[in-house]
């Protein structure tokens, strides 16, 4: 005997009963290791579907990575783009408004001296 049960190979010599409860047990360990095989195959099925799902977002992630990178790219060539346009854009303003000013310098100008040639005139 061990553990409590009877020699698996010599059911000759053991009354009836015996041999039922060694059947009994026999049956209840190939039913319980048939249902651990089911199970680790279940597992193992769930694990190769979780890993495909996992392979399968790593691209998804790598690729909406590429595409952030290319869209960061586009906005700082956008935003460099603007800021030498503004840049162009306040430098013809400071040229314009240089202009305006000498032009009103000049133009009081021709007044002070068209006033000036007034009063000479009387």
């Amino acid at each position: 005997m061990a553990y409590g049960f009877p020699a698996l190979g010599d059911l000759r010599g053991l009354p009836r009963s015996e041999v039922d409860k060694t059947n009994v047990c026999i049956k209840a360990m190939l039913s319980q290791r048939q249902k651990d095989i089911d199970y680790r195959k279940n597992i193992d099925r769930r694990l190769k579907m979780l890993e495909e799902e996992k392979s399968a977002l790593l691209v998804k992630v790598d690729e909406l990575q590429k595409k952030n990178a290319e869209s960061t790219k586009l906005v700082d060539m956008a935003r460099t783009n603007l800021e030498a346009i503004q840049e162009r854009y306040k430098k013809e303003k400071d040229k314009l408004i240089a202009e305006r000013d000498e032009m009103q310098k000049k133009w009081f100008q021709i007044q002070s001296q068209q006033t000036q040639y007034l009063n000479e005139i009387r």
